[in-house]
């Protein structure tokens, strides 16, 4: 095929999956490509105005230098403080209409000055700004602040109710089977190496084959049972000398 057939061939809409190390580099890149938004303009605390430059570029790299997005969310959840609500006010007139706020929240930051750590409060959206987040992330530690006491842990792939999991036994007889292939070690490596490498015959077709006769797996029968054989003529005539029986035995009664 031509480049210019390959230019003229529709591109797909459907996304392929990444996995590897292509999925790796994506998630690290998305949890350390956090920028600084705009300034809130906020003029009771005037956050931006108390803080520096050099002290954003700071707050911003410092966060994006965290690990794993289990760690952020613990060094948010460390500038976040949450009350009661002392007053309740509303102007709607229908008290069933009100939607009231369960708890109260401020946020701090903790920069370095004079060679002193100190706390500087900071508000809602300056909070969000400096730190390059969304307002969603920041409603997922607040309730997890106000309901648990403290930031939990990423619960995704962790419950117990995965129906098409694979079952103990039969990743231990893959991973078996896998490891029975005969393998060598490379001839042009530098350095002594415990890789080993397949053959280049093998394919898929060739481990399905001996997949099969490595390993027990249930198939569907090939021979029909009775259930799905032909009907039984003895039945058959039975069943027509009872229809037609019913109805000279209903004109019998009614004589």
């Amino acid at each position: 095929m031509s480049d210019q057939d390959c230019l003229k061939m529709p591109s797909s809409s459907k996304k392929r999956h990444s996995y590897g190390r292509i999925r790796d580099a994506t998630k690290k890149l998305k949890l350390q490509s956090h920028e600084t938004g705009d300034s809130c303009n906020c003029a009771r605390l005037k956050c931006f105005e108390n803080i520096s430059k050099a002290e954003t570029l700071y707050l911003i790299r410092h966060f994006n230098e965290l690990k794993t997005h289990y760690e952020q969310n613990l060094y948010l959840g460390g500038l976040i403080s949450h009350r009661p609500v002392k007053r309740h006010r509303s102007r709607k007139m229908n008290d069933e209409d009100v939607n009231y706020h369960s708890a109260s929240y401020t946020y701090k930051i903790r920069i370095l000055r004079d060679n002193k750590s100190i706390e500087v409060p900071i508000c809602y959206k300056a909070m969000l700004s400096l730190h390059g987040i969304s307002a969603k992330r920041l409603q997922n530690i607040q309730d997890q602040l106000r309901i648990d006491g403290h930031v939990k842990s990423d619960g995704r792939g962790k419950h117990l109710n995965r129906r098409n999991k694979l079952p103990q036994a039969t990743l231990d007889a893959v991973f078996e089977h896998i490891k029975s292939f005969q393998g060598r070690k490379s001839h042009y490596s530098l350095h002594d190496s415990e890789r080993i490498y397949l053959s280049e015959e093998l394919n898929v077709k060739k481990c399905t084959s001996c997949t099969y006769s490595y390993i027990q797996i249930k198939r569907c029968r090939m021979k029909r049972t009775a259930i799905f054989s032909y009907p039984n003529l003895t039945l058959l005539s039975d069943i027509h000398v009872l229809i037609h029986a019913v109805p000279v035995m209903n004109l019998r009664q009614r004589n």
